[in-house]
Parts: C-alpha cells; structure tokens; sequence
C-alpha cells in the first residue's frame, strides 16, 4: 500500500481513539453531573412536600387538642349514661362541635370515644356504629392514632382518621378525640405539579407500600388505595432506616417504569413520601444530544487529523519517492 495513504490512515485511527476515549469521559461527566443536578432537585422536592405534609398535620393536631383541653368534654367522659345531667353534658359538647366542624376545613366528622371505644358522640348523627376496637388501644399506648387512606361510610370520599387520649387532671385515660379528616389538603401538597415536570410524580405511602395519597398517574377510575409502590421503592421504604433517606437510585416504580426516585419519612408517622421522575425524561433528551455532539466531535477531529495526516504523509513520501527514482 502507498506510504502516503498508510500514514493517512494511521493519523486517522489514532484520532478515531483519541476522540472516542475523551467524549467517552466527557459522556460520563455530563452524565453524572445531570443525575446530580436531578438529585438535588427530587431531594429538594421531596423535604418541601414532607415539612408542608408535617405542617399540615401539625394544623389538625391543634384542631383536636383544643377539643380534647375543652373542660366540658372532660366532666362528659368522666360521667356515665346513669347519671342524672348525662344527657345535658352531652347535648352540651355535641353542640360545641357541631358549630365547629365547619371551621375545620377538610375535617369531615369528629367523634368521641369513652375509653371502652364506645362512640359517645359523632359529628355525623347516623354515626352512633362500631368502630375499630384497636382504636382507643393505640390511643392509649401510642398516644395517637393514625390510620392509612380509606372511604368512608358511603365509600366515595378517601379519608383518613387522627385521634389523640383526653386524660383527667390526675392522669387518667378518659376517651379520645377521633377526627376523619378528607385527603384533599394532602393530595393538593403532595401532587403539586410545579417544578416536576411531564413525568415528575410525588405521593404518599404507608409503612406496608399502599398509597395514600393518588399517584400522578394512577387512572381515575382505578383505586388508588389498594396501589403498592414498586418493589424496589418498597424494599426502602420497608427498610426505615433514615440514613438511607434522600438516597436517589433507579428503580420501576408502579407502573414498571424506571425512575430516579427518592423518599423521606413524615414525622411522627409511619408514613412515606417518593418523589420520582422518570429516567428517560430526567436523561432522555441529554442523552440523545450528547451522543450525537460526541459522534460530530469524532468525526471532525478525525477528519481534521486525517487531513494533517495526508499533508505530512505527502511531505514524508516525496523525498522518498524522489530519491528511490534516482537509485533506480
């Protein structure tokens, strides 16, 4: 083969690996600089969402405690059905709540519990009915309760319920103050679309996986409730170990798609939030450039070095040419 083409070809192959090592690097770079940067913003996202979530349900508390400090509704509980001036204690506090209730934005009823879990008075009056036996044991040896999302007694509103122990001025359990309250105020914080995004989803969790808050993409006519997160975001939220909150890794989420997903415990529950995004929108369109910015960058180089390689090569070969026709 003529010397010249082979130099050509030499500084062509060099450039070729050269330039496909040093985009190489320069993909990884990038790449992790983006994940970084999406990092920071699902983390960013996810404590947002979770001090408002906290903030909220900090607002409900109140709304209880100044039930439970009420004076009335502790002599109520202190009393039996027996007594003489039950039924004026009772008609007593059940009008104190029934003018509060509508103050309490998104607190659909409020109940009373005597500390044998029997409902003393409800907000809603046809709601004189069973409940949970292990409501007032929570009560009593959590010194709350909290439950998971659920509908309530005409099965269309997803609620849920949050109660705390009313005690007399020596210590004694008397009942609880049980609210079910809507979870409108929680889907409005957790599903704020601003900042996330086509893809970018944030919703609430129980210990278990089960949402309680509607995924972004969960289809209306679909229960949401009975919805598990994916099995790796499950395994760390199951995991509970809050080092390893704000860890971002990929993973499927419910609907089998990778995600750069984060989470972080609400406190003083056994709740979980995620915030995800899909992978393919948080890298997709990158992705795509990148590649082919590092196929242009390849081929220019090697086109640039090709061509000061066939130069030289021409120079190189010359004199020999030159000087193999005169020994010739």
């Amino acid at each position: 083969m003529n010397l010249k083409y082979i130099i050509t070809i030499a500084f062509v192959i060099v450039a070729i690996i050269g330039s496909v090592a040093g985009t190489s690097i320069y993909y990884s770079k990038s790449s992790q600089l983006l994940k970084s940067e999406v990092s920071n913003h699902l983390e960013t996202t996810a404590v947002s969402r979770a001090n408002n979530i906290a903030t909220l349900l900090e607002k409900y508390k109140e709304l209880i405690s100044i039930t439970i400090e009420d004076p009335d509704l502790k002599i109520l509980l202190s009393k039996t059905k027996d007594d003489e001036d039950y039924n004026l204690w009772l008609e007593d506090v059940g009008e104190d709540l029934d003018s509060n209730i509508d103050a309490y934005k998104g607190v659909k009823k409020i109940f009373i519990l005597d500390k044998d879990s029997t409902v003393v008075y409800s907000t809603e009056k046809s709601e004189i009915d069973s409940v949970k036996e292990n409501m007032i044991r929570d009560v009593i040896t959590e010194g709350k309760y909290l439950t998971k999302t659920y509908c309530d007694k005409e099965n269309i509103v997803p609620c849920f319920s949050m109660g705390f122990p009313a005690y007399s001025s020596s210590g004694e359990i008397l009942g609880a103050v049980i609210m079910e309250i809507t979870i409108d105020e929680l889907t409005q914080i957790a599903s704020e679309k601003t900042g996330l995004k086509q893809t970018g989803d944030v919703y609430l969790t129980d210990s278990e996986g089960y949402m309680i808050t509607p995924a972004r993409f969960i289809n209306e006519n679909e229960n949401f409730m009975e919805q598990k997160v994916g099995k790796e975001a499950l395994e760390y939220i199951g995991e509970s170990n809050p080092d390893k909150e704000y860890i971002i890794d990929v993973y499927e989420d419910y609907r089998g798609v990778n995600v750069f997903g984060t989470h972080t415990s609400i406190e003083n529950t056994e709740w979980v939030l995620l915030a995800e995004i899909d992978e393919s929108e948080a890298l997709g369109d990158f992705r795509k450039e990148l590649i082919k910015t590092s196929f242009g960058i390849i081929f220019f180089i090697s086109l640039f070095v090709g061509s000061v390689g066939y130069v030289l090569s021409r120079k190189i070969s010359s004199p020999i040419k030159k000087l193999t026709k005169k020994v010739d």
